[in-house]
């Protein structure tokens, strides 16, 4: 038999257990969503007026879609890790409303005629001008050699979407 004194102790430290475990259990149910893995936001498909999901031409050859930087997959752009002299194509038609020629990096803006406008962040030799008409596919930039991170053995590209002055969700199921 156990003296009195270790009883007690041993019943406290279970009731005590007890009230933890309970304590506990109502924490999860009330927050539980807090210890989950958040879930990342689906991609929002802006409607043209014929109500079809938008698709964009690839900015790059089909093969080098696997370089997309997971952690741009669903967000308001896409960052493609691309080897050195990787072509950059226009991902729909339109003109060329901005060539920002830039210490680190280069910026070119396509507007398509319902306003829509692409942005390309990119090291790279840009090959068109500012109000230069241009076609689906056709090739705008040359990628260079990059100095950030992420461009040890080729450059960046960065792709964003503006309706309206606003960044649009992007995703690799976007692009034909």
């Amino acid at each position: 038999m156990l003296p009195n004194s270790k009883k007690l102790f041993l019943l406290v430290s279970l009731c005590f257990l007890i009230v933890l475990l309970l304590g506990f259990n109502l924490v999860l149910s009330r927050y539980g969503a807090f210890w989950q893995k958040p879930q990342s936001s689906p991609v929002m498909v802006l409607p043209t007026p014929s109500s079809t999901p938008l698709v964009l031409a690839s900015p790059v050859e089909r093969e080098l879609l696997k370089t997309i930087s997971p952690s741009s997959e669903t967000s308001d752009h896409l960052v493609f890790f691309l080897p050195k002299e990787t072509a950059v194509y226009t991902v729909f038609d339109g003109e060329v409303s901005k060539v920002v020629p830039g210490s680190e990096f280069d910026n070119v803006q396509l507007v398509r005629d319902d306003g829509l406008v692409a942005s390309y962040l990119l090291v790279g030799q840009v090959l068109v001008q500012e109000s230069q008409k241009v076609v689906e596919g056709e090739t705008i930039a040359k990628i260079k050699e990059g100095q950030g991170p992420g461009c040890l053995k080729g450059g960046n590209l960065g792709l964003y979407l503006f309706k309206d002055g606003e960044p649009l969700r992007l995703g690799r199921e976007m692009l034909k």
